[in-house]
């Protein structure tokens, strides 16, 4: 089934949350909401850093790897490229492996007790906290 209407912030990690416990329960992954220990959490949390890292490679590995390397010749003509120009299929790459990148996002998120009945808070007193600093010229 399609949705018609986009998802909530909170709607994403209750979403998220029901996908770990669902794994967790098949054995596949660890459930966040499960974690009872610091050393548990920073394991957790380490792990998810790591994947979000390597999701993270796979966006990069869309662009021309020159484009990383300033010691080739052709990077600057790989850095000048229109994103633009890019392949409907270089686009749907980038959109699939930025939101695998999330999801391992949401899990750190979700491994440091935020969820969907706090993170609008959350998020509301962080934005408004960085706009002080903005306006104030930090």
């Amino acid at each position: 089934m399609t949705r018609t209407n986009p998802m909530t912030v909170e709607e994403l990690l209750l979403e998220q949350s029901k996908l770990q416990a669902a794994l967790n329960a098949r054995g596949k992954a660890v459930n966040p909401a499960e974690l009872t220990t610091v050393g548990c959490a920073v394991d957790y949390i380490v792990s998810m850093r790591d994947n979000l890292l390597m999701e993270v490679e796979e966006i990069l590995a869309v662009f021309p790897s020159t484009a990383r390397k300033p010691w080739k010749t052709d990077h600057a003509v790989a850095r000048s490229r229109a994103l633009a120009s890019l392949t409907d299929e270089e686009l749907q790459k980038l959109r699939e492996e930025s939101i695998d990148a999330l999801l391992f996002l949401l899990n750190i998120v979700l491994a440091c007790s935020v969820d969907d009945t706090n993170v609008c808070e959350l998020l509301s007193k962080v934005y408004s906290k960085n706009k002080e600093r903005i306006q104030s010229g930090y």
